[in-house]
């Protein structure tokens, strides 16, 4: 996981996202890998794609404050926040 980390934090974002999804498929269970995909995402300016992944993370996370965090942020950043609080 270092090293696909490592990966992101070089600018590799093609390849990054490549090892996110690999991973996202043989550890489902696990956030992480969603969490560097969302990240990607961000970067590469797919932010209704990211929100859709954060909120996986959310799900699996469920008690993880900083994943809602990222929620919010991300769901704001695309102008969700505001008509899910309206469809509230």
């Amino acid at each position: 996981m270092k090293s696909h980390l490592g990966i992101f934090q070089e600018g590799r974002l093609n390849y990054a996202e490549e090892l996110a999804l690999a991973l996202t498929v043989q550890f489902s269970s696990y956030p992480f890998a969603r969490e560097v995909l969302r990240a990607i995402l961000v970067e590469t300016s797919r932010k209704d794609a990211a929100a859709d992944k954060n909120q996986t993370v959310v799900v699996l996370a469920h008690q993880d404050a900083d994943a809602h965090r990222s929620l919010d942020n991300t769901l704001n950043g695309v102008g969700r926040f505001e008509r899910l609080k309206l469809a509230m």
